[in-house]
């Protein structure tokens, strides 16, 4: 054991035997949970619900938060939402906005999320060797993540491992922000076929995802938000997670 995490997650497993019903939130967790002991025959997945009425296309949202930002109409702006945690990978992620530059220098990008300092002050630095210091910005103590979301054109998810279900791709999606996410924890199974789904670890292959959603949104002048916010309201809401839950429990009766 190598903290107080590790002990409950030890005896949550000891435990699982003795329940009728184990709930997880993604088909990751469930897979990991298995590998570690938990009994699989009593797990189900209920996936996490996305407020679609807090996270929706807000068109003066995106124009105050860009103002702030002081990101012009006609740039794209591609952000990573995340914790500053090696998990995510936001290395990969400064890499492969690099790599993104040299073919469109016109791209901004923004890393939102709170993090140790240290390492935080280390991806600084990293993002100045890799020539983005005047194309990046860093958000790191945002509350309101709507007006986050509707400020990006894309979304991008950079994990290396450790996700189950990431809030974060559903959010964006509910406001109408296409993403591209490695394919770690269902990341891929939230997108679907609405986003594009790299390996993880890899900068020239998560360049060239960036800069073919750049080029699929410039080419579709007709905004996608209702498609990507369709998929989640239809398959990622609240209601639907409390109606499956319900019946979950329903039926242990």
């Amino acid at each position: 054991m190598t903290g107080f995490g590790d002990f409950l997650f030890f005896l949550e497993k000891k435990l699982s035997k003795f329940a009728d019903l184990i709930i997880v939130n993604s088909y990751a967790g469930m897979e990991y949970s298995a590998q570690n002991g938990f009994p699989i025959e009593k797990m189900i997945v209920i996936q996490n619900g996305i407020d679609t009425t807090k996270f929706s296309p807000k068109p003066p949202l995106r124009e105050k938060t860009r103002k702030e930002w002081e990101i012009s109409n006609n740039e794209i702006l591609i952000g990573l939402v995340a914790r500053l945690d090696p998990k995510k990978d936001h290395i990969t992620f400064l890499k492969a906005a690099a790599q993104v530059l040299r073919v469109r220098p016109d791209v901004r990008f923004i890393c939102a999320g709170r993090g140790d300092e240290i390492y935080y002050e280390r991806l600084r630095h990293i993002g100045d060797e890799c020539g983005l210091s005047s194309r990046i910005l860093w958000a790191r103590s945002r509350n309101d993540m709507p007006a986050v979301y509707n400020g990006l054109d894309i979304l991008c998810l950079s994990s290396a491992f450790g996700e189950g279900f990431p809030n974060a791709i559903g959010e964006a999606m509910a406001c109408g922000v296409p993403c591209v996410v490695t394919d770690v924890g269902d990341s891929a199974r939230i997108v679907g076929d609405n986003g594009i789904v790299v390996p993880p670890g890899q900068p020239e292959v998560m360049a060239s995802g960036l800069l073919e959603m750049v080029s699929q949104i410039e080419k579709n002048k007709e905004d996608p938000e209702n498609r990507l916010r369709r998929r989640i309201v239809e398959e990622f809401s609240v209601k639907k997670m409390v109606r499956l839950t319900k019946a979950a429990l329903l039926g242990l009766l």
